[in-house]
């Protein structure tokens, strides 16, 4: 029988994987390198809970991770509805309890905030968590 070695690529991504289930495991932050694809699974109802808390609903991803593009430096843009009578205060605070939980810079962008020369592109591209 013949064994086949595993490759560079395909060893880089088991280990991504690995330390991403020890950190949720043992309850730790994950490591930035982690693909945010899979954190965002593991994470998805607390992402949820955090925006609800926030006045923010119809949580959806655009950018670099929408695309399928991101990498170890990308960060997360979250495109939101933010419910009368949110507060910027608020919506900062969602922001802050976001990073901490992913361990990612996030950035949140209401639909109202969308500039007009971007918004079609964003509106286009964004996906449900």
């Amino acid at each position: 029988m013949r064994h086949r070695s595993l490759t560079i690529p395909k060893f880089q991504y088991l280990s991504k994987i690995t330390s991403g289930l020890e950190a949720l495991i043992y309850n730790k932050n994950i490591e930035k390198d982690m693909f945010i694809e899979d954190l965002l699974k593991a994470k998805r109802e607390d992402i949820l809970k955090i925006a609800a808390k926030h006045g923010a609903r119809n949580i959806r991803i655009f950018g670099s991770v929408a695309r399928g593009e991101s990498d170890s430096e990308s960060d997360l843009d979250i495109l939101v509805e933010f419910l009368p009578g949110s507060t910027l205060l608020s919506q900062s605070a969602m922001i802050r309890e976001l990073e901490s939980l992913l361990g990612i810079k996030v950035d949140v962008v209401s639909d109202q905030g969308l500039r007009d020369r971007i918004r079609d592109r964003v509106l286009r591209e964004a996906v449900a968590l």
